[in-house]
């Protein structure tokens, strides 16, 4: 997006990149990487707002499938925010575990 000099009002950027390491027939290790990234030029905007901000995030998650249609999931996500002059910029880490199954309702 641009103004009437030319001068670019907004540019962003977005990566994500993933993979999925199957360990064995019943485990798999998954991996995300994502960025993204969005410059700015304040002179041209009506409110305040920073020249720039970033975020990162990365997730690991390791799954296990116990049977046909259930399966357990145990992972940590790892973000990061960077607005300079923002109170809520910083790092967060999250732990969980996720457990799934299938029902057949039909043999109820």
């Amino acid at each position: 997006m641009s103004c009437a000099s030319g001068q670019p009002v907004r540019a962003s950027s977005a990566i994500q990149i993933s993979s999925v390491f199957h360990l064995s027939s019943r485990d798999s290790l998954r991996l995300i990487a994502q960025y993204n990234g969005v410059r700015r030029a304040p002179s041209l905007y009506e409110s305040r707002v920073t020249p720039f901000d970033k975020s990162e995030v990365l997730s690991v998650v390791y799954g296990h499938k116990r049977g046909l249609g259930t399966s357990i999931y145990v992972g940590i996500n790892q973000s990061k925010l960077i607005e300079p002059g923002v109170a809520f910029s910083g790092r967060n880490t999250e732990l969980f575990v996720k457990a799934s199954w299938a029902l057949d309702l039909a043999h109820l």
